[in-house]
């Protein structure tokens, strides 16, 4: 028997999904269950911003299956299935579930804790002046960036913030993270690489901000805010968690890509 954890979105009808949903779990060798500790799967009903929530509400488990339901019929990256398909997730997950999974970035900040991200950490500006950051790449001094900020991302988060300042969409079986730049200076005075740079999956990125004025840096990692005042270094590195999801299909990602981009 498998166990299911509902993480609703505040914006979810529970009742609604509760009363659809009852009657089709009775068909199925599954049950609900109120205890997030034994849950098999986490269905994470909202849009895909919720699903980055409930991941990290869960402290990215292991030992689960998270699966993204949209609350309306509109599916996206991470809410693959509609609202209205309800009964193809439960069937699909006793039946033959395609799993696929995705490595996390790990960040420290300075000697903060390690956080994880599935999608990107950005370092921007937080006030309307550019930001310099030195970057190095295992410990190897790379560049003197000067700039509105540098997103490091994963394949699978390659979609999103990434993606929408120009850097490549990568496919989520590579191995390896991106750093894509935001808005570059680049005159005689600051040279930049400008180009979107893909690194091997043991490379480690270290983000050095240099203290000009601009020292209240907003740092992003994944859809949270960390406003960190006098931040000096933030490393970045693939690490050895990840996530296990549940899609539709072998080849959903390029149906994906189909559905949101063409």
């Amino acid at each position: 028997m498998l166990n299911i954890y509902l993480y609703f979105s505040h914006r979810c009808q529970e009742d609604r999904v509760l009363q659809t949903l009852e009657p089709i779990i009775e068909q199925y060798p599954v049950t609900l269950t109120d205890n997030i500790k034994e849950a098999d799967y986490i269905f994470s009903i909202g849009d895909d911003g919720h699903f980055l929530h409930t991941l990290r509400a869960c402290k990215f488990r292991e030992d689960v299956v998270f699966v993204g339901i949209s609350q309306t019929e509109e599916t996206n990256f991470y809410t693959t299935f509609g609202i209205h398909q309800l009964e193809d997730v439960v069937q699909t997950i006793t039946d033959q579930p395609t799993l696929t999974k995705h490595e996390l970035l790990k960040v420290k900040i300075d000697d903060s804790k390690d956080l994880y991200a599935i999608n990107e950490v950005s370092v921007r500006s937080s006030i309307i002046k550019a930001i310099a950051i030195n970057v190095s790449i295992d410990q190897t001094p790379f560049e003197h960036f000067v700039g509105d900020g540098i997103i490091i991302s994963t394949p699978t988060g390659s979609t999103g913030y990434n993606h929408s300042v120009g850097g490549a969409v990568i496919d989520p079986d590579l191995d390896l993270l991106q750093m894509t730049k935001i808005a570059p200076i680049n005159t005689n005075e600051h040279k930049t690489f400008k180009a979107p740079l893909c690194l091997s999956r043991n490379r480690k990125v270290t983000l050095e901000v240099i203290q000009d004025g601009n020292d209240f840096p907003i740092i992003g990692i994944d859809n949270e805010a960390y406003p960190v005042n006098t931040t000096k270094n933030i490393h970045v590195e693939l690490s050895n968690r990840n996530v296990t999801l549940l899609f539709q299909t072998n080849d959903a990602y390029i149906h994906r890509l189909k559905h949101l981009f063409l």
